[in-house]
């Protein structure tokens, strides 16, 4: 009998209570994690503006007013609901301390799924599945 390690990508989205509120699952696990999302609902949803994201808010005692973003890593692609830190080359003081604040947020998401922060981990599975792993909807 041969056997046949297979990854597959999860790609989560917490919210700051560390609530889950949407999870993609199916990918192949050897894809970049900006490929993986840009192959997912998830992204589909918020290319046409259909996911339910908040209306920005004004803070508290301000008059400054912000709007709601999804945090990743260098391999996600920029847009203006995605904020992700600058390359490491040529950091600038200012730009290392908004990648040290991004990454201190991105640790919820880590938080929630119990993975410490900067790691990846394997689980491997003790049962046989299907090849075609269909992508998990949005959870409400």
């Amino acid at each position: 009998m041969t056997s046949l390690k297979v990854l597959v990508a999860l790609q989560r989205l917490a919210d700051a209570r560390n609530r889950f509120i949407a999870i993609d699952i199916g990918a192949h696990g050897n894809q970049s994690d900006g490929g993986i999302f840009r192959h997912s609902s998830l992204y589909q949803l918020l290319s046409s503006n259909n996911f339910n994201m908040p209306y920005a808010r004004t803070l508290s005692l301000s008059d400054l007013e912000l709007t709601f973003v999804i945090l990743g890593d260098e391999a996600y692609p920029l847009f203006s609901y995605l904020m992700r830190p600058y390359p490491r080359r040529q950091l600038t003081e200012s730009r290392r301390l908004f990648n040290y604040r991004l990454s201190r947020g991105k640790r919820v998401v880590e938080s929630a799924f119990g993975i410490p922060a900067g790691k990846r981990r394997s689980y491997p599975f003790t049962r046989r599945v299907k090849s075609h792993l269909p992508s998990a909807g949005i959870i409400r």
